[in-house]
């Protein structure tokens, strides 16, 4: 596949969350191509919680080339975000400023609120769902979300509500 040129960044969860819920194909169809930061890989290949199918999969989508991984070069800024978000989003959140990512996805709390401070545009699992959905690209957002959710994904009742009715417009 030909490389992209866009700067798209990923976080562990979001990626997780795809492979459980079979929906890898999606980063390919959105985006093209996605880069990760080293920490990132280490996360979802080799410290695998369950290192079923779902890190098998991501593995494909690196040695295809889907999936670039890239070195962070400023390792004092990963180290000072790390006294308060894990080394991956650290990581993902350095590496976009480093490289002026065009968007990074990204779940955790205390990292979007980060990339906020940071004026990084961000979106996470759920918004690659909406815009999965939104271009036609799946059938029902809502089905892949239920699925995520039988899968461990929390989402709280008040989120969820809302998110049915975003994706029924």
């Amino acid at each position: 596949m030909p490389k992209n040129s866009s700067k798209i960044i990923f976080n562990s969860s979001p990626l997780i969350n795809l492979a459980k819920i079979n929906s890898l194909n999606l980063i390919e169809e959105l985006f093209g191509q996605i880069i990760i930061p080293p920490a990132v890989r280490i996360e979802v290949i080799e410290q695998a919680r369950d290192k079923d199918e779902s890190s098998a999969d991501i593995k494909e989508l690196i040695d295809n080339n889907i999936i670039e991984i890239k070195e962070v070069k400023n390792q004092t800024l990963v180290r000072s975000f790390q006294t308060y978000l894990d080394f991956g989003e650290s990581e993902v959140i350095a590496l976009a400023l480093e490289i002026n990512a065009e968007l990074i996805v990204i779940d955790e709390m205390e990292a979007r609120e980060t990339a906020d401070n940071l004026n990084l545009n961000k979106t996470g699992f759920l918004g690659i769902i909406i815009k999965a959905h939104n271009n036609d690209i799946i059938d029902s957002g809502i089905d892949l979300v239920d699925s995520a959710i039988e899968q461990g994904f929390y989402i709280s009742d008040n989120l969820y509500d809302k998110l049915v009715q975003k994706l029924s417009e």
